[in-house]
């Protein structure tokens, strides 16, 4: 006998409603005469199989795009933050960072160098957590001493020196500047790689989930 075969992958619906990916496959017998002996129809659902081959691309994507970022140069992601007075109210270090849209300012001292870091976290535990006057400084509520990144570090670098001093920010020297990077601005790096945005995007059921998404 000789076999015919041919096979097409179909976009099909199941009776519950949900969507699946199925191959069929068809193959004809035909007697060295011609005759038509048989056909014989196979169908297979590729569904999970597909969504394994989806996710198994998607992790190696993720995979290098995370070593890309964890080797960029800490500089490129450190911010620059407006500093406060060592005697400036708590209530004064909080309205400005509403109006700087920042979760943190830099308490400078007399001469304007940078001794600690007021955070968003401070204002919450340390002033409201404990009812404390926010008419007090904030070199009372502070957290010092200040943790320095390396010159040159990589972000890798500095997610180790964070979970080691059990800090949520670093500074870093950029062309004589002092800069903050926060561990959230490390996790923003991951979530805005293509990889995650792709996913994202795809999880969307609107039009305002997919604008969210950046």
């Amino acid at each position: 006998l000789q076999y015919f075969t041919y096979a097409h992958d179909n976009a099909m619906v199941r009776p519950d409603g949900s969507a699946c990916l199925v191959r069929l496959s068809a193959a004809l017998a035909r007697a060295p005469d011609g005759a038509v002996r048989r056909l014989e129809v196979l169908a297979c659902d590729l569904t999970d199989l597909r969504r394994q081959e989806r996710r198994r691309e998607e992790l190696l994507t993720e995979q290098e795009t995370s070593s890309f970022l964890l080797s960029r140069p800490l500089a490129s992601v450190a911010r620059p933050v407006p500093p406060i007075g060592l005697e400036s109210s708590v209530h004064e270090a909080a309205a400005r960072m509403t109006r700087a849209k920042t979760d943190c300012l830099l308490v400078a001292g007399p001469a304007g160098e940078p001794l600690g870091v007021l955070t968003d976290r401070d204002l919450r535990e340390r002033v409201l957590g404990a009812q404390a006057d926010p008419g007090r400084p904030v070199r009372e509520f502070m957290s010092s001493p200040l943790v320095w990144a390396p010159d040159g570090a990589l972000v890798y670098e500095a997610l180790l020196l964070m979970r080691e001093r059990g800090v949520s920010h670093l500074l870093v020297r950029e062309a004589g500047e002092s800069r903050v990077v926060a561990a959230l601005d490390l996790l923003q790096l991951q979530r805005h790689s293509p990889a995650v945005l792709v996913r994202e995007i795809a999880a969307a059921g609107t039009v305002e989930q997919v604008a969210d998404c950046r």
